[in-house]
């Protein structure tokens, strides 16, 4: 067999079969990461959460004000509803990590409390927004939502996200 053809042959005997692997690897996109362990899920979402710290102390930091006794101005309304987006994005991020079975109840407990903080953020910049002393006096004094779940799992950076 000439060189060029014993060639031609090698070639061909690698490129077919990984050609018809890559082609049974699901390239249309329905791929799904295993789940990962707690340690894992931690080390991936802590991350997510220093970032997205990050983005609400830039917005903060666009303020020249420090934050009123009184029902803030519509600078505070668009710093609310800012960091209600970021506490967003960022829970749409989290929720695509997935845990473990075994986990999947504590993780969406601790996200549970972060959406709840994304939640009442929203609610401060409507209710700044639409200029509502009163609402924002109640939503005020409402007890912040326990943490707890959060420093349990070790999302420390989670924890500690300023909403």
């Amino acid at each position: 067999m000439p060189m060029h053809a014993r060639l031609l042959s090698l070639t061909l005997l690698t490129i077919l079969p990984m050609a018809a692997l890559a082609a049974g690897c699901g390239g249309d996109g329905d791929y799904q990461a295993p789940p990962l362990l707690l340690e894992g899920y931690v080390g991936a979402a802590d991350p997510i959460c220093a970032n997205a710290q990050q983005e609400i102390d830039a917005l903060q930091g666009s303020l020249t004000a420090t934050l009123p006794s009184s029902l803030p101005d519509a600078d505070w309304a668009r710093y609310y509803q800012g960091v209600a987006k970021v506490g967003e994005a960022a829970l749409v991020q989290l929720r695509e990590l997935k845990p473990q079975e075994s986990d999947a109840a504590r993780v969406e407990a601790a996200l549970s409390v972060l959406d709840e903080l994304v939640q009442l953020t929203a609610q401060f910049g409507e209710v700044v927004a639409g200029n509502d002393p009163q609402e924002f006096a109640r939503l005020a004094s409402q007890p912040a939502p326990s943490r707890e779940p959060l420093m349990a799992l070790g999302l420390d950076d989670c924890a500690k996200l300023r909403f």
